[in-house]
């Protein structure tokens, strides 16, 4: 008899302990929990009741234990619900973060593209503009060069016709004297004339071998930036390749899960 007493002492510390003697409609008035569980709960604490009134003890504890076990497994599957809501959510959110993160790479991607092939796109047309100058310039030092021996024969052979004409045979040996020094004059001329076209090509020479070189690195330049637009065009598309895949990873996983 002392025995059943404190037997039943301790049944009614663990129920008021555990709130299996207040009314359960934290259990039956809960969404979340399955109603045919919350349902049979409840049938087990009116049973836990009738059984007090007659003192079953011993019947007692074993629905008492089916009872506690009913209400933690549902708890556990309320929590596991909730546990994969929050992962779920977190999921989502870190999705669209990388979503918004990939869109910003993209973004500046395109800028950094169209920053670089505006920048060829000037070098280049500087080059060919300072190619084209360049070759105005040889022409223009060509011409002037041509014109200078063209203007200075002219006037040489002027001054010899016109002493043939005013000197009488007895000045045709001063004439001949003068005849030979403007052709030494001449030659003297023409020689330096030689000189300095032939420094004035090495001049242009030298120019235009600076402007195929200046082009050429230019060129070199613009395809360096091309091949590294390539390579950057290449990563984003594998990182958003990737980003696909694993949003339709975690779609099928939601939707096995669901």
């Amino acid at each position: 008899m002392a025995s059943n007493r404190g037997r039943l002492r301790l049944v009614n510390y663990m129920t008021d302990s555990l709130g299996l003697s207040q009314a359960p409609k934290d259990i039956t008035h809960n969404e979340d929990l399955d109603a045919a569980a919350a349902e049979q709960i409840s049938t087990l604490r009116a049973e836990i009741n009738e059984l007090k009134k007659r003192r079953d003890l011993y019947s007692l504890s074993e629905v008492e234990i089916v009872a506690l076990a009913g209400e933690h497994t549902l708890a556990i599957v309320k929590a596991t619900k909730d546990a994969e809501q929050r992962t779920l959510a977190e999921i989502e959110k870190r999705l669209t973060e990388a979503r918004k993160e990939t869109e910003r790479m993209r973004k500046d991607a395109e800028s950094r593209l169209r920053e670089a092939e505006a920048s060829a796109t000037k070098m280049i047309t500087e080059a060919e503009t300072k190619r084209a100058q360049l070759e105005q310039q040889s022409e223009r030092i060509q011409a002037d060069m041509d014109r200078k021996v063209a203007a200075e024969m002219e006037s040489l052979r002027k001054e010899l016709e016109q002493r043939r004409y005013v000197v009488s045979k007895e000045a045709e040996q001063i004439i001949a004297e003068a005849q030979a020094q403007a052709q030494q004059k001449l030659d003297a001329v023409r020689e330096k004339i030689s000189a300095e076209l032939a420094r004035e090509r090495a001049k242009i020479e030298k120019i235009r071998r600076e402007a195929a070189s200046v082009a050429k690195s230019l060129e070199v330049g613009y395809l360096s930036i091309r091949d590294q637009i390539d390579t950057a065009r290449t990563t984003l598309g594998q990182y958003t390749s990737g980003l696909e895949d694993l949003t339709e990873l975690l779609t099928e996983n939601s939707d096995q899960e669901n």
